[in-house]
């Protein structure tokens, strides 16, 4: 006759590293999708303002794009922080560039064959979009899509007391210019009398990649959220524009 009966029963626990509002889509890799469908540079804008309200620091997916059609779902297409408004992506040498916080260059290629169902256009800027049809790589627009927001485990920068701008990060930029395809980047402009102060402006904005400066006509442009060349615009304009590099 039993006199004993044990009965172990084991309990699986799946513990996520994200923060409550956010899903974890990978070992360490924490997105958000936002309500709505936005603008491009507005959707960049976004990730931030909605980092900041949740005390995050958040960026457009960039090198984990690849998730999105795992755990998102949205027929009207899904902004990436992939792109090539820096560095034209050439097929023996670079990828796309991304968002993802010390990581603007380049994309792995291996990546890059493996996501898309069109071949990159090379010498010119695009960005990369999630549609159902596969990831696109398009001239930037205005069109209005979801986006989806990543967590970076990276302190912002301007925390730092001191930090590093470098005219060669990640490389030097020749032409500094985009050409007539309509692509913008994403800018904000003031009027600063030195160079000095055009880049205490870069090192104050938390999403400033890179920042260039116009002596003659006192003009500093911060590329937001992605790194770029400058507009075709820019090119008519008086005077030299010299550019520096943050690592973000």
């Amino acid at each position: 006759m039993l006199s004993i009966i044990q009965i172990n029963t084991f309990f699986l626990v799946f513990v996520s590293c994200c923060p409550d509002t956010l899903i974890e889509v990978s070992d360490n890799v924490c997105m958000l999708e936002l309500e709505g469908e936005h603008p491009y540079c507005v959707g960049h804008f976004h990730c931030q303002e909605k980092g900041r309200e949740l005390g995050l620091r958040l960026f457009m997916v960039g090198r984990n794009a690849d998730k999105l059609p795992t755990f998102f779902h949205n027929d009207n297409g899904i902004h990436t922080g992939l792109h090539s408004l820096l560095l034209d992506v050439d097929s023996r040498t670079t990828g796309f560039q991304v968002t993802d916080p010390r990581n603007v260059a380049h994309f792995p290629e291996s990546d890059k064959q493996q996501l898309f169902t069109e071949a990159p256009v090379f010498g010119r800027e695009r960005i990369v979009e999630w549609r159902t049809s596969g990831f696109q790589n398009v001239l930037q627009n205005e069109n209005k899509r979801n986006v989806v927001c990543e967590l970076s485990y990276i302190d912002s920068p301007e925390k730092l007391r001191t930090e590093r701008f470098e005219k060669s990060w990640p490389q030097l930029i020749r032409p500094m210019f985009m050409g007539r395809t309509g692509s913008q980047g994403c800018w904000f402009t003031t009027s600063e009398q030195t160079l000095l102060f055009c880049g205490l402006k870069c090192h104050q904005h938390p999403y400033c990649r890179s920042f260039y400066y116009n002596e003659a006509i006192k003009k500093c442009r911060q590329a937001l959220y992605i790194d770029s060349r400058l507009p075709f615009e820019a090119s008519r304009e008086a005077g030299t524009w010299i550019r520096f590099g943050r690592r973000y």
